[in-house]
């Protein structure tokens, strides 16, 4: 597992507690966890297609993490912006 990897998860991680809390309130996050949000199985998914430049925009990440599409609609910006900021989308060069 490359630190890429590593950081990206520390940093949804971050970002669920946060929205999570947010969302739902920090008692129903203490009780049932951050996972309510976003399971770990779906920030795992979202990990291996940002290395391989799956999730380019909202609709792709509903597509390969099947997430509830209200909560992509929702929060899928904010993820993006964490996934492209550890595995930038490559620019394509005009030759």
């Amino acid at each position: 597992m490359s630190s890429q990897h590593l950081e990206l998860r520390q940093a949804l991680w971050n970002w669920r507690e946060e929205a999570a809390t947010i969302k739902f309130g920090s008692e129903m996050v203490r009780t049932f966890g951050p996972y309510l949000l976003m399971p770990d199985e779906t920030i795992e998914r979202i990990i291996a297609c940002g290395q391989v430049f799956k999730v380019k925009s909202a609709s792709h990440l509903t597509k390969e993490t099947s997430w509830l599409k209200e909560w992509v609609v929702e929060f899928g910006t904010d993820i993006l912006a964490i996934v492209h900021a550890y595995f930038p989308l490559p620019t394509s060069s005009a030759s």
